[in-house]
């Protein structure tokens, strides 16, 4: 009988958007885009919870990514290079400031 091989999975790479206003203070039920910066897909949408975050799975893969939100009839934006693949427990975390 032949030994099945190992399973390798192969995960998306994973990034959290944390919104938080001039005073630190966590912004919820505010929507957040994740837009690819290299890689030819679509912008993907969420919405922040009650500590102002927002997860995304990078279906595009490994890259960059700039985030957007729009808070107070401004719109706001920071890059971001999400977890390599395979490194799925390591989620990387950027503050974007939606106020001043």
């Amino acid at each position: 009988m032949r030994e099945v091989s190992k399973l390798e999975p192969h995960f998306s790479p994973e990034v959290v958007v944390q919104v938080l206003d001039k005073d630190n203070k966590p912004i919820r039920n505010v929507a957040v885009w994740l837009t690819p910066t290299d890689q030819p897909t679509n912008a993907v949408g969420g919405v922040t919870d009650d500590e102002g975050k927002a997860w995304f799975v990078c279906k595009a893969g490994p890259g960059t990514y700039t985030a957007w939100v729009r808070h107070e009839d401004r719109w706001y934006n920071a890059a971001l290079t999400p977890a390599p693949v395979g490194e799925w427990m390591q989620v990387k975390r950027i503050q974007v400031i939606g106020s001043q």
